[in-house]
C-alpha cells in the first residue's frame, strides 16, 4: 500500500453522525452529539500516536492493558477485539462503570472504537447510562443460567438502606453472564445493549476520506 506524508488530519474525514443527532459541542478536535435515544457519541482527534506499551499485532498485550486501565477506574472490561473498519486497524472496547451521578447505582456502559495511527489517533465512544430500574438484566438473566449459590457463612448485617447501598456502591464491578451479546435481544432498551448497536452502525455506515486509510498504522517499534 502506498502511504501519503504531507496529510493533516482532521475530524471530517470521518463521518458517521447521523441526520436526528443534536450536535452539543463543537471544536477543531472534538464533536459530540446526542443520539436519538439520547445516548452520547464522540469523536476526537489526538495529534499524537497512542501512549500504548502495545500495538495491533499484540491482542492479548491489548487485553491486558485495558483491564488494568478499567479496573484502575473501579469498571470493568467487557469485550474487546482489534479488528478493521474500511480497511483501517482498528481497536473496538466495550466497558462498564457506575455511574457518575451520586447516589445512583445503574451502570455506565461505554464501547470505544479506536482508529491508531503512525501519527496521530482517533476514538469514537459512545456512552449510556442505566435509568429507570437497575439491574433487571442481570437478575433476569441470573434466573436463567446462573447456579444458585450455596450459603456457608452468616449473612452480613446492614443497619440501614444508606449502608446497604453504599456497600452495593463499593462492590467491585465484573464481567457477568448478562453482558455476553446473546442476551441483547432480550434487552433492546438496555445500554449496553444500544451501545453495542451504535458500535455496528458506524462500522456499517461511517465514511472515511481515502487519504486517512491510506496512513500507516500504529506500530511500537516507530516511536
Amino acid at each position: 500500500m502506498k502511504f501519503f506524508r504531507s496529510y493533516t488530519p482532521q475530524l471530517s474525514d470521518v463521518r458517521f453522525h447521523e441526520s436526528g443527532w443534536e450536535l452539543h459541542e463543537n471544536t477543531v478536535d472534538n464533536h459530540a452529539w446526542y443520539t436519538e435515544k439520547r445516548d452520547a457519541a464522540r469523536l476526537q482527534l489526538f495529534r499524537h500516536p497512542p501512549e500504548w506499551p502495545f500495538d495491533l499485532r499484540d491482542t492479548n498485550a491489548a487485553r491486558t492493558f485495558f483491564e488494568h486501565q478499567a479496573n484502575s477506574f473501579q469498571g470493568a472490561l467487557i469485550d474487546l477485539e482489534v479488528t478493521s473498519v474500511r480497511g483501517i486497524e482498528a481497536l473496538v472496547g466495550m466497558f462498564k462503570y457506575r455511574s457518575p451521578q451520586a447516589g445512583h447505582l445503574g451502570m455506565y456502559y461505554v464501547g470505544v472504537i479506536w482508529l491508531p495511527f503512525q501519527d496521530f489517533l482517533l476514538q469514537i465512544n459512545f456512552e449510556s447510562l442505566e435509568r429507570g430500574t437497575t439491574g433487571l438484566r442481570e437478575a433476569a438473566v441470573a434466573v436463567l443460567v446462573e447456579p444458585k449459590p450455596i450459603v456457608t457463612s452468616e449473612p452480613e448485617v446492614v443497619t440501614s438502606a444508606e449502608e446497604f447501598f453504599e456497600k452495593l456502591r463499593a462492590s467491585a464491578i465484573r464481567r457477568l453472564p448478562s453482558d455476553n451479546p446473546q442476551y441483547d435481544a432480550m434487552f433492546p432498551d438496555h445500554p449496553l445493549t444500544k451501545v453495542r448497536d451504535l458500535q455496528r452502525r458506524f462500522t456499517r455506515n461511517v465514511v472515511l476520506n481515502q487519504r486517512l486509510v491510506k496512513q500507516k498504522p500504529y506500530r511500537l517499534s516507530s516511536r
